[in-house]
């Protein structure tokens, strides 16, 4: 199926949750924060959130610095 992640249109299993899309991008899940069609979702619902076809998903990525 077909999602946007970060702008960028993505193929990816159908029934995916937002801990497995994250494992699949190699991403960091404690360093981000994930946004799915607007709504932010907390840490602890990923792997209970099921990413739906043509939803948009936002993961947006702590950097430090100073």
């Amino acid at each position: 199926m077909t999602i946007t992640v970060n702008s960028e249109k993505k193929e990816v299993e159908k029934n995916i949750t937002l801990a497995e899309l994250i494992k699949f991008l190699e991403i960091d899940e404690i360093a981000i924060v994930a946004e799915v069609s607007g709504k932010i979702i907390a840490p602890d619902q990923y792997n209970s959130t099921v990413i739906q076809e043509n939803e948009n998903v936002e993961l947006i990525r702590f950097v430090g610095g100073g």
